[in-house]
C-alpha cells in the first residue's frame, strides 16, 4: 500500500512581539480514549467492519473489498471482474446494463483506473443496477488499496446527510515542521489557511506553508479577510494585516486569552481567564471595535472557553463548570446550560440555531429559546466545532473523534488517529480541515 502525501515547504519569517501582562497558566490536556473505527453501511464490504448485504455481483461474483470483483464470476448473465458489467443483480438491487464497476471507479483523488481508489467507491456512484446503491459501504478501511492512481486515505464511513453513496475521506497533509500540535485552524479560503502551534503561527497558500514564530501559545485563530487575521493566547493578541503579525495592546484585565471570534474588521470578541481578579477563578471578556480591544465583561467565575457571533447583538461564550454567557448588544448575562461539563468550543449557523461542545462528549443545542442536552456518537471529549450549514455540522475531540450532524442525528466519522484533535474549520462543505496533536493535520477528500 501506498500513502499519497501533500508535499510541503516552509519557509519561517521572523516577527517581533510585547504583550499584556497576566499570571494565568496553560491548560491540562485530558486523556486519550480508543475509538473503535467506523463501521459500513448496507451495500458492500469495508475491511475492519461489518458487510453490507448488498455488495455481491450477481449470484456468483461476490465483490471483494474495495469492490473490486474476486476472479471472473457471472451472476445473472453479467460477468464480474474487471470492468463488471452490470447484467447480474446484487441481492438487494434490480437488473440494468447501466451497473458498471471496476474500471469505471473514480479514486478520491479525481483519477480514474481499473481498480477502485481510496474509499472504493463503484463506479460513479457506486449505483449497482438501478436500484441497489453500493457507494454507501463498498470502501477500504484505513491504507485501502488504491487502485491504479487511487490515494491512500483514511475510510470515514458514510455521513449521513451528504450525498446517497458518498463516503468521507481523511487524508493526512504533510504539516509544516513547527511543532508537535496544532491547535486551532482558520482560514479564508481553500488556499488561505492558518493553524496555530506552540511558538508558531503557519500559512498555508494552497501548495505550501510559510511559518512565523512567535512567543507562546496562541490556541484561536479567526479570519475575517485574507489581510485581517486575529490570534490570541498569552496574554496578548497579534493581527495579520496580509505582510506582518503585529502584537495589538489588551487590557490590563485579560489574564489567558483562550478563544476569539471576528465578524468584521470592527468587530471582534475574545475570551478566557481574568488577569485581575483575585482569590477565586475569574473570566474576562474583550471587544474589538476597530481601534482597540476593550473589557466588555469580568468577574469572578468560571473561565471561558469559546465565543461565537451572529450579529453585533448576539454573542455567545461558553466555559468551564457548564458556564454560558449571552449578549444582547448591552450586557452579557447567564444562560441555563443543564450541564456541569467543561464546555470548549461554540458555534452556530443563526441565532435560533447554535452548538457547544464540552467534555464526555457533551453536546448542547440552542433552539432560539432553550439550550438542549443532543445524544452525540461518543461519548468522548469535543474540542472543537464548525458547520457548513444548520444541516452540516462537524465536531472534533479526544483520542481522534470526529463527529458529524446531518440534521438529524450525529455519527462517528473515523480519523485514523488516537491523538486528540483539537480545531476544525471548512472553506466550503466538501473541503474540511482538522488539526490535532502529533503533528496532526486532516483534509476531507
Amino acid at each position: 500500500m501506498m500513502n499519497k502525501w501533500i508535499v510541503a515547504t516552509v519557509a519561517v519569517s521572523l516577527i517581533s512581539i510585547s504583550g499584556c501582562n497576566s499570571d494565568s497558566t496553560n491548560k491540562a490536556t485530558p486523556d486519550a480514549w480508543t475509538d473503535t473505527g467506523g463501521n459500513s453501511g448496507s451495500g458492500g464490504s469495508k475491511q475492519d467492519s461489518a458487510s453490507g448485504n448488498g455488495g455481491n455481483a450477481g449470484s456468483g461474483g461476490n465483490a471483494s473489498s474495495g469492490g473490486t470483483s474476486a476472479g471472473e464470476a457471472t451472476g445473472g448473465g453479467g460477468s464480474a471482474g474487471h470492468g463488471g458489467n452490470g447484467g447480474g443483480t446484487s441481492s438487494d438491487a434490480s437488473v440494468s446494463s447501466g451497473g458498471i464497476a471496476g474500471s469505471g471507479g473514480v479514486s478520491n483523488d479525481g483519477s480514474s483506473g481499473d481498480g477502485v481508489g481510496t474509499g472504493g467507491s463503484i463506479g460513479s456512484g457506486g449505483s449497482v443496477g438501478t436500484g441497489g446503491t453500493a457507494g454507501t459501504a463498498g470502501s477500504l478501511a484505513t491504507g485501502g488499496n488504491p487502485g491504479s492512481g487511487g490515494s491512500s486515505s483514511t475510510d470515514g464511513g458514510t455521513t449521513p446527510g451528504m450525498d446517497a453513496g458518498v463516503t468521507v475521506h481523511w487524508t493526512a497533509v504533510t504539516p509544516p515542521d513547527n511543532s508537535d500540535a496544532f491547535v486551532s485552524i482558520a482560514g479564508a479560503s481553500m488556499q488561505d489557511i492558518w493553524v496555530a502551534a506552540p511558538a508558531a503561527l503557519s500559512h498555508w497558500d494552497g501548495s505550501a506553508w510559510s511559518t512565523s514564530p512567535v512567543p507562546g501559545l496562541f490556541p484561536s485563530l479567526a479570519v475575517n479577510a485574507s489581510n485581517d487575521v486575529w490570534a490570541v493566547g498569552m496574554n496578548q493578541s497579534l493581527r495579520w494585516n496580509g505582510t506582518t503579525w503585529a502584537t495589538v495592546a489588551c487590557p490590563s484585565a485579560v489574564g489567558f486569552l483562550n478563544s476569539v471570534w471576528t465578524r468584521s474588521a470592527n468587530d471582534a470578541w475574545a475570551v478566557g481567564s481574568g488577569g485581575t481578579v483575585t482569590g477565586t477563578d475569574s473570566y474576562a471578556i474583550i471587544h474589538w471595535d476597530g481601534t482597540a480591544w476593550a473589557v466588555s465583561a469580568t468577574a469572578a467565575g468560571d473561565q471561558l472557553n469559546g465565543v461565537w457571533a451572529s450579529a453585533s447583538n448576539d454573542a455567545w461564550a461558553v466555559g468551564n463548570a457548564g458556564s454560558i454567557l449571552h449578549f444582547d448588544g448591552a450586557t452579557w448575562s447567564a444562560s441555563a446550560s443543564q450541564t456541569s461539563a467543561a464546555l470548549h468550543a461554540v458555534w452556530g449557523s443563526a441565532k435560533n440555531d447554535v452548538w457547544a461542545m464540552g467534555d464526555n462528549g457533551t453536546i448542547l443545542r440552542w433552539d432560539g429559546s432553550a439550550w438542549n442536552l443532543s445524544l452525540g456518537a461518543a461519548g468522548y471529549t469535543l474540542r472543537g466545532v464548525w458547520g457548513a450549514s444548520k444541516d452540516d455540522v462537524w465536531a472534533v475531540g479526544d483520542n481522534g473523534t470526529i463527529q458529524h450532524w446531518n440534521g438529524t442525528a450525529w455519527s462517528k466519522s473515523s480519523s485514523g488517529t488516537t491523538l486528540p484533535l483539537r480545531g476544525v474549520w471548512g472553506a466550503n462543505p466538501t473541503s474540511v480541515w482538522i488539526v490535532g496533536e502529533g503533528k496532526t493535520i486532516l483534509k476531507m477528500q
